[in-house]
This record gives structure tokens, C-alpha cells and sequence, in this order.
């Protein structure tokens, strides 16, 4: 079974290393875990707002990388 993390989860994630978040994470395959263009694109807005906005980015393309993300347009928001 997929989980998709919105947002939120993932900010808890990143701000709560060894959280329950991260705890999860590590109990499913990276596989299992999916991203979505949206959530994605709500946390490279968020990152590029902040004071250390290089590190953020950073941590995100690394982050990214070890996960599907999913296109989301209007045909997947009726789905």
C-alpha cells in the first residue's frame, strides 16, 4: 500500500529528524512513499522564503530523490 505524505508531514519530517515521521519512513519501502507535484512545489515555496534557503534546498533535492512523485493536474483532482 502507497503513502503519500502531504505537506505538513513532510515539514514535521524535516524539522523533526528521528521524529515519528522519519520513524515511518524507515519502516516502508522508499517505494511505498510518494510525493506529489503539488506538495512538492509547496515546499520549494516554502524553502525559498526562509533564511537558509540554499540549505533548505539542499535538503529537499536530497530528499526528493529517494521518492516518486506523482503529476498532479485537474484529472487527477477529480480522481
Amino acid at each position: 500500500m502507497a503513502w503519500l505524505l502531504d505537506t505538513n508531514a513532510w515539514i514535521h519530517h524535516l524539522k523533526n529528524p528521528g521524529g515519528p515521521v522519519e520513524q515511518r519512513l524507515n519502516r516502508v519501502s522508499p517505494a511505498e512513499t510518494l510525493l506529489c507535484s503539488v506538495v512538492k512545489a509547496e515546499l520549494w515555496h516554502g524553502a525559498h522564503k526562509y533564511e537558509r534557503r540554499e540549505r533548505r534546498l539542499a535538503a529537499l533535492t536530497e530528499l526528493f530523490q529517494s521518492f516518486v512523485s506523482l503529476p498532479f493536474d485537474d484529472a487527477a483532482a477529480r480522481h
